[in-house]
């Protein structure tokens, strides 16, 4: 976050015009006051078992690389706590709903076209995910705009999480840039704010991606080799 000094400076007007989460910053009704500049929760849903369902895709990236993205969002989640997540077919009902719209896409919350806001995810019960079409949405590049990393960032508002004031946390309002799928790793104040509402993994970090490459391999119907450093 940025420091408090009452000045428009270039620092302000620059991190003001950066690509955003659009959820509110915001002090929530559980701070945590122990350690300054750290996490806040608002609230969590009364379970740990979670579905999910995608009503419909970006023009921007192919539809199967669309949903491996959000599988490995919510698996950002589901690596360090014991909460689980499945899909669903668009037809059935689900805590969470992901979709793509443009300026008014229906929840009353506008877009403001490319930049700016990114997207949003309304806090437990609600699950509305909306990401911003105006968008150039991407994966496996530092163009456009990472999908997997936006939808990790809204998918913990939709699980409790508020904004946090740790600037290198996942859960900063601002867009991070582009990490790949191999490289990140939830920060470490991300990893207390979940487990602060839903508990820890019994699942080391290097025994689930295991398990993800995997089941990404089985996927696609295809072998491939991969060197990753865990």
């Amino acid at each position: 976050m940025l420091p408090e000094t009452g000045v428009l400076d270039t620092e302000t007007i620059t991190k003001m015009a950066a690509p955003r989460c659009g959820m509110p910053d915001r002090k929530t009704s559980t701070p945590n006051l122990a350690v300054p500049d750290m996490y806040e929760t608002f609230n969590k849903w009364p379970k740990d078992t979670f579905t999910w369902k995608i009503l419909n895709f970006s023009p921007d990236m192919p539809e199967n690389e669309q949903r491996i993205a959000f599988e490995r969002a919510f698996n950002y989640w589901h690596e360090v706590t014991n909460i689980e997540f499945s899909e669903v077919s668009r037809n059935a009902k689900a805590d969470f709903e992901l979709g793509f719209g443009p300026f008014e896409h229906g929840c009353g919350y506008p877009f403001d076209g490319p930049g700016g806001t990114l997207a949003h995810c309304f806090y437990p019960e609600d699950g509305r995910a909306h990401f911003d079409e105006d968008e150039t949405w991407t994966e496996g590049s530092d163009d456009g705009t990472n999908l997997r990393i936006v939808a990790a960032h809204e998918l913990g508002h939709g699980l409790g999480l508020s904004h946090s004031e740790v600037p290198e946390a996942l859960m900063a309002p601002w867009y991070q840039g582009y990490t790949s799928f191999e490289e990140f790793r939830l920060p470490d104040d991300d990893v207390r704010a979940i487990q602060s509402l839903y508990g820890e993994s019994n699942l080391t970090q290097k025994q689930f991606r295991s398990e993800i490459v995997l089941i990404t391999i089985f996927e696609n119907s295809q072998f491939k080799f991969f060197n990753f450093s865990i």
